[in-house]
């Protein structure tokens, strides 16, 4: 018997489970030993006190609870892992951290590595330095602590990966095994549902696969099976109703037998390295394909890493981003005229999804395309040829990362949802990373670096109490924001976020006004102002007065501290009160309306867009002098004042807008000087002519 100095209990009648969490310990020198009852767990104490004990909730005779309020009456003081498959409600919460003070509270499945650093977490610093210290390589200087230190950490990383996937190539070869024991306790306790016994053992079968499958990776089966425990333990004799509840556990069952016949597939992949990470950035490059054959790998240097998609004409383009979800789009000014290619990115903005999509150009030379048709087309990055595979790297980088961006990770394994959220968010400028792994949740945070992340509370293999606990213990990511997606909004649901350290909570399904407030508010409170999601028209999309002016100020102090200048524009509708009166007033706002989608669809991703009222938008261009402006808002007054609208009256008609723009810091350093004299060139050019555009 252990000496006890090294040991670990586990408290757990599921010897697969058990085989799991000692594969994952014991390569850190620690000493595992197991019970699988609680009778056998007091056998065990006799003799030895362990450096902590981990029980599980669901035992033979006697509940973990029980047991554990057991030990600490007995003044035993050794921490307490308390797990469970399922999550505890508050009153049971409360009792567990502030009466029996267990120190951690996890949730079946686990997952491994996670589980690993959990556990660790608790044991003392210098036992902790100790396992580090074991078996290092001989060519490595022990003179040298850190390097000492990184290599035993890397060298137990890779031991415990290789392990955990013979695990769980070994329990997916007996796994159609232990779903036919499932089904065979579930078709007697079927037939005798009076017999307590027969209930009980299916329900323990159900128990230990729910824990173990998803544990090592089986999420669905280790679903399917605590969806059976679940309907199994509200089961009533005496309900009347109750042959439905077995006709749905007898479909599940079903339902069972296709996802174990998956397990093999499943086990090869993961050990090949399979594990989903987070996923890539998507950019669309529009060029000949021949000439850009280098980018067919993924750009690796960039964070995340990059996927390059190919188009080489223009309706296979508009094709692929109806059909895909990209992050930015590069054009080549070889293949087509620059007036075809502002037409091409004007439709891709008009798409769903793609407002604020960010553009980048590469020419032959730089002189192809003057600052005007640059800032006009959107180009937020350009490229001269020829080009090498770290000119693209680079050029992705700036097309991702917008410095007044804020960002936000979204963690959810239903991936139309987090497609839905990336979107909705995407629309409001910001830059969105979707993880539907939540494994690899700390390489994600670390890659992406999220200013607030969204996490779902009920995932396969790790749950978003445990990912936000995680997250919270680590120094780095202890102030983030962080707001659960919960399809439970009740009391219990409430205190279990805040609890595990959520800032707030999100109800499902996702409201999209809800999101957007909640998003705002956690990151205010985070006091993260360069990061405040701007507020917007809830009709039109642009940024209202008030969030434009706290944009705006950020862009002058920006401007200041990089000594380049800062352009504004306002731009207002001519006669709109005269179009209404002639045309109607759905007419007057339809053009309006059309202005507005120009605005959006031609200039920047980063360029500022508000609306003030009906009639009249203000722009912001950081880095832009006045003269690149007015020429890019003549070329914007060019197309607009072309188009033809309906009236109710008259047929059709067409309409201008007359603008004033100023530039920071030549005609004024502050905010409500820059925008009162743009107000005053906006007026003085229409008391000359509509469709003028004054700048001086």
């Amino acid at each position: 018997m252990p000496s006890g100095s090294k040991s670990i209990l586990i408290v757990d009648d599921d010897p697969e489970f058990c085989k799991l969490v000692a594969t994952v310990l014991k390569d850190s020198g620690l000493e595992i030993i197991t019970a699988a009852s609680t009778q056998a767990a007091d056998t065990i104490l006799k003799k030895i006190t362990p450096l902590l004990c981990i029980v599980d909730y669901r035992l033979p005779e006697s509940d973990g609870l029980t047991w554990m309020t057991r030990i600490r009456e007995s003044g035993r003081k050794f921490p307490l892992v308390f797990v469970s498959g399922v999550w505890c409600d508050q009153k049971t919460f409360s009792w567990l951290r502030n009466i029996l003070k267990v120190s951690l509270i996890l949730h079946k499945p686990i997952v491994p590595e996670l589980f690993v650093q959990q556990i660790e977490s608790l044991l003392p610093a210098s036992l902790l330095q100790e396992m580090r210290n074991v078996a290092a390589p001989d060519q490595i200087n022990a003179n040298d602590p850190q390097l000492l230190d990184q290599t035993n950490e890397l060298r137990m990383k890779s031991e415990r990966k290789n392990k955990l996937a013979v695990i769980k190539a070994n329990y997916a070869h007996g796994l159609a095994q232990k779903w036919d024991e499932l089904t065979t306790a579930i078709n007697k306790a079927h037939e005798d549902p009076d017999n307590g016994f027969v209930v009980n053992e299916a329900k323990h079968i159900a128990h230990r696969l729910a824990g173990t499958a998803g544990s090592v990776g089986f999420t669905k089966i280790g679903q399917l099976a605590g969806k059976i425990e679940n309907m199994l333990c509200n089961l009533e004799p005496s309900d009347t109703m109750q042959e439905i509840v077995w006709a749905e556990i007898l479909r599940v069952l079903g339902d069972g037998e296709i996802a174990t016949r998956e397990g093999k597939r499943a086990s090869e992949a993961v050990a090949q390295g399979g594990v989903e990470a987070l996923k890539s950035s998507n950019i669309l490059l529009y060029g000949n394909k021949d000439e850009y054959q280098y980018l067919a790998t993924d750009l690796t240097n960039t964070a995340p890493p990059v996927q390059i998609a190919m188009s080489d004409g223009q309706l296979s383009l508009l094709k692929q981003v109806r059909q895909e979800s990209f992050d930015a789009v590069i054009f080549d000014t070889a293949i087509d005229d620059k007036e075809r290619i502002f037409r091409l990115a004007l439709e891709i903005r008009m798409l769903p999804g793609y407002k604020s999509l960010p553009f980048g150009f590469i020419c032959q030379n730089s002189a192809m395309l003057s600052p005007s048709d640059l800032v006009f087309g959107g180009c937020s990055t350009l490229m001269t040829k020829p080009l090498q595979k770290t000119d693209i790297e680079q050029a992705c980088k700036t097309l991702l990362w917008q410095m007044h961006k804020p960002r936000v990770l979204i963690v959810d394994d239903d991936e139309m949802l987090t497609k839905f959220l990336a979107t909705t968010l995407s629309e409001e400028g910001i830059s969105t990373a979707v993880l539907n792994n939540p494994i690899d949740i700390m390489s994600a945070v670390a890659d992406f670096k999220p200013d607030l992340i969204l996490l779902d509370v009920v995932m396969p293999g790790l749950s978003g109490y445990d990912m936000c606990r995680m997250l919270r213990q680590d120094e780095q990511w202890q102030d983030v924001a962080i707001i659960f997606l919960t399809a439970k909004n009740d009391q219990e649901g409430r205190a279990a976020a805040y609890q595990a350290g959520a800032n707030d909570f999100l109800a499902k399904p996702v409201l999209i006004p809800e999101l957007l407030t909640r998003v705002n508010a956690a990151l205010q409170e985070k006091q993260q102002p360069n990061n405040i999601l701007p507020e917007r028209d809830p009709i039109h999309g642009s940024m209202t007065g008030q969030s434009f002016t706290i944009a705006v100020n950020k862009l002058i102090t920006i401007a200041k501290e990089k000594s380049v200048p800062l352009t504004i524009c306002l731009i207002a509708l001519d006669d709109f009160m005269n179009l209404s009166a002639v045309h109607s007033l759905s007419s007057a706002q339809a053009a309006t309306s059309h202005l507005e989608t120009l605005i959006h669809g031609h200039f920047r991703a980063e360029d500022l867009r508000g609306r003030l009222v009906e009639d009249t938008f203000i722009l912001a261009f950081l880095g832009e002098e006045q003269k690149t402006i007015t020429k890019a808002i003549n070329k914007l007054l060019a197309e607009f004042s072309q188009m033809l609208f309906s009236s109710t009256s008259l047929g059709h008609f067409k309409a201008t807008f007359s603008a004033g723009i100023v530039e920071y810091p030549s005609d004024a350093e502050t905010f409500n000087e820059l925008h009162n004299l743009a107000n005053q060139r906006l007026v003085n050019a229409r008391r000359q002519l509509t469709g003028a555009i004054a700048s001086s």
